[in-house]
C-alpha cells in the first residue's frame, strides 16, 4: 500500500490555549476522523524532507497515538540490530513520545518505539532533567510496514502516568522522529524545539476528562519466572453503590500480540470487596507489559492496575563468548533462577557441523555457581557450547587458542 488517502486531511489549526483532543477509541471512533498534525526539521527551518504525522484520541483508560512516517528506505531502515526492550532502542530509526502532566511536578515521562516494534520508556525528574529514576511503565506499541511508509501505534494507560480521574485537564506532549540512516534526520511535532526535554515548547492537549472506574484494585504481582507458575494476589474495591457483574482478567502484552493469561468471573455488591489470586504462566523471557481489568456483563473494560513485569529466564550465562587456551578447560559463571533446591545441569560442545564432542553433567544445590567447559582435549578453533537443565537452554561460542611456547 503505497498512498494512505485518509492523510489527506486539512491540519489543525493551533491556537495558543492549546489543541483539542478527541475523546474516543481507535476501534469506535476511527483514526479518519482525527485530523493529523505535521511534524517540523529540529532546529532547522522548514519540514523534513520525510513526511511525518501524527494523531491522538483518548479514552477513560488509555491515551492513544499514532504517528505516520514516510519512509522511502523501508528495507535499509529495518536491516538495523534488534535490540532488547529497554536497551538503546533510540540508536535506531525511532519515534519518541514526550509527555508532561503540567503539575509542576518537573517530571517528564518519555516512550520510545524503535522500527523493529521494540520499547523503552524513561522518566525524567529535577530542572537539570537528570534521569534518576529507574521505571518500567505498562505500555505498548504496534509498527506496521508498507512499501515506503511506516506506522507507530503507542498505548499509554492514564494510571501508567499516574493518572486515575481527570475534569478538564491539559497534559504537554512533544513527539520526535529520530531518523539514523541516510540522509539523517531528526523531526519534532513542535516547532522550534531547541532541547527535547523543554516542555514549555510542547504542545498543550486538553480539556481531558477522565472517569474513574467503578472498582479499585490493589495488586502484589510476586516475583516472575517463565519456569513454574506465578502469583498474582489482587483486591478489589467497588467504590460504587450498584453491584457489578464480570470477569477480572490478568493480560500481558509479548511479542505475539495481547493474550489473557487469567480470568475470574466476580460479582461485588457496591462498596464490597473481594480478594483473590490469579495462578498464571509465561514462556516468554524479558520485561512485558501486564495489566488487571474489569469486563462489564456489557462488555465495557477499565484497566485497574497496570504494570511492566521482568520474566528472568531460569538459566542464564554471564557471559556467551568464551576463550580458552588449548590444553586447559575454562570456566562460566550461571545464575539459576529455578525455585529448586538442586539443578541438574549437562554442559554439551559441539563443532560447527553440529556434531557433539564433549559431554559433562553436574549438579549444584546453589543459585549462582561456576561451571566447568570441558575443553581440555579439544583441539585449537571454534565450537558451540550448550548449556542445558531441564528443558532450558543456553547457547554460547567458544574459541579454543593455541598455547604459547
Amino acid at each position: 500500500m503505497k498512498n494512505i488517502l485518509f492523510f489527506l486531511v486539512s491540519l489543525f489549526t493551533f491556537i495558543a490555549g492549546g489543541v483539542d483532543i478527541l475523546k474516543g477509541t481507535p476501534g469506535e471512533t476511527g483514526w479518519d476522523k482525527v485530523a493529523p498534525m505535521k511534524f517540523f526539521r529540529w532546529k532547522e527551518a522548514g519540514e523534513p524532507p520525510m513526511e511525518t504525522r501524527a494523531q491522538f484520541m483518548y479514552d477513560d483508560n488509555q491515551l492513544y497515538i499514532r504517528i505516520f512516517c514516510t519512509e522511502p528506505n523501508i528495507s535499509e531502515a529495518r536491516s538495523k540490530p534488534v535490540l532488547k526492550r529497554d536497551g538503546n532502542v533510540w540508536e535506531n530509526d525511532c519515534v519518541e513520545i514526550f509527555v508532561d502532566l503540567c503539575d509542576n511536578s518537573s517530571r517528564i515521562y518519555q516512550f520510545v518505539c524503535d522500527i523493529h516494534n521494540v520499547n523503552a520508556e524513561l522518566v525524567w525528574n529535577d530542572p537539570a532533567f537528570a534521569n534518576r529514576i529507574t521505571w518500567n511503565g505498562y505500555w505498548h506499541s504496534k509498527v506496521t510496514y508498507f512499501d515506503t511508509a511506516f506506522f507507530v501505534d503507542a498505548v499509554i494507560p492514564w494510571r501508567t502516568l499516574g493518572i486515575t480521574s481527570a475534569s478538564g485537564r491539559k497534559i504537554a506532549i512533544n513527539l520526535n522522529r529520530y531518523r539514523t540512516i541516510h540522509p539523517w534526520g531528526r523531526y519534532v511535532l513542535a516547532e522550534k524545539t531547541e532541547k527535547l526535554l523543554d516542555s514549555s515548547k510542547f504542545f498543550r492537549f486538553g480539556p481531558i476528562n477522565v472517569s474513574a472506574p467503578a472498582l479499585e484494585a490493589k495488586v502484589s504481582p510476586a516475583a516472575a519466572a517463565i519456569s513454574g507458575t506465578n502469583v498474582v494476589d489482587w483486591e478489589l474495591k467497588n467504590v460504587s453503590n450498584q453491584p457489578l457483574t464480570g470477569e477480572v482478567q490478568l493480560i500481558a502484552v509479548t511479542s505475539g500480540g495481547s493474550r489473557i493469561l487469567a480470568g475470574k468471573k466476580i460479582s461485588i455488591n457496591g462498596n464490597g470487596i473481594i480478594r483473590n489470586s490469579f495462578e498464571y504462566i509465561m514462556n516468554e523471557v524479558g520485561t512485558f507489559p501486564v495489566k488487571l481489568s474489569f469486563v462489564s456483563a456489557d462488555g465495557k473494560a477499565a484497566d485497574l492496575w497496570a504494570d511492566s513485569i521482568v520474566f528472568n529466564s531460569p538459566l542464564e550465562c554471564a557471559q556467551h563468548y568464551l576463550t580458552a587456551v588449548k590444553g586447559e578447560d575454562c570456566e562460566i559463571f550461571v545464575r539459576n533462577y529455578l525455585p529448586v533446591k538442586k539443578c541438574d545441569i549437562s554442559v554439551e560442545i559441539s563443532d560447527l557441523s553440529g556434531k557433539k564432542i564433549e559431554v559433562l553433567k553436574q549438579s549444584r544445590q546453589s543459585s549462582e555457581f561456576f561451571l566447568t567447559v570441558p575443553c581440555k582435549k579439544l583441539p585449537d578453533g571454534r565450537y558451540t557450547v550448550t548449556v542445558k537443565c531441564g528443558e532450558f537452554r543456553e547457547k554460547l561460542k567458544l574459541l579454543i587458542v593455541p598455547a604459547l611456547l
